[in-house]
């Protein structure tokens, strides 16, 4: 068991966050093994990306990629769709691929949104249905971004360049997947 990665959160104390935030962050960076587990079963990676919302967090998250860090555990989809969630780093995406994401694993989940058929899809079909909902809503949504004072651009441009290095990278959809079996 690992002091910092094994921490269970709940029995935090307020005072106690900053201090567990910055041991963890630390840890992150240095851990020799960056395929490490946690008890809960968790990746060191899996852990990081939910801080790849800002260039801190994803100079880790890159960093752990580029020691050996395997983006496929424990479920390549779960971190490929963390990552989409979280940020707008093609950089990010970039060193998913070069760490060895697997484009053509086939998932099933009752819980994946954006997808058409949720017993057969792959990581593709993801980013190509979160483009869809995107472009379906993309005037409300616009409004809604411009109403706070922000803009949607960066993301539909993110969302179109994910798709486009998945597609350099061979992947396909699951329905291109079964016409070739």
């Amino acid at each position: 068991m690992n002091r910092v990665i094994d921490t269970d959160t709940s029995l935090l104390k307020a005072d106690e966050w900053d201090v567990y935030i910055r041991d963890l962050k630390d840890y992150l960076r240095n851990a020799d093994d960056p395929n490490e587990i946690a008890t809960n079963g968790r990746s060191l990676l899996n852990i990081a990306l939910p801080w790849a919302s800002n260039s801190e967090g994803q100079d880790i998250v890159i960093g752990l990629l580029r020691r050996g860090a395997d983006p496929n555990y424990p479920l390549g989809f779960l971190n490929f769709s963390m990552a989409l969630t979280i940020c707008n780093s093609v950089e990010l995406v970039n060193a998913m691929l070069a760490a060895g994401l697997r484009v053509n694993d086939v998932f099933r989940s009752a819980d994946a949104d954006f997808v058409d058929d949720k017993d057969r899809f792959t990581i593709l079909d993801y980013a190509t249905g979160i483009a869809n909902y995107l472009g379906r809503k993309k005037k409300p949504l616009t409004r809604l971004a411009s109403k706070t004072g922000t803009s949607l651009g960066g993301r539909y441009r993110f969302i179109d360049e994910t798709i486009n290095l998945l597609r350099q990278a061979g992947a396909r959809t699951a329905t291109e997947l079964a016409a070739d079996e």
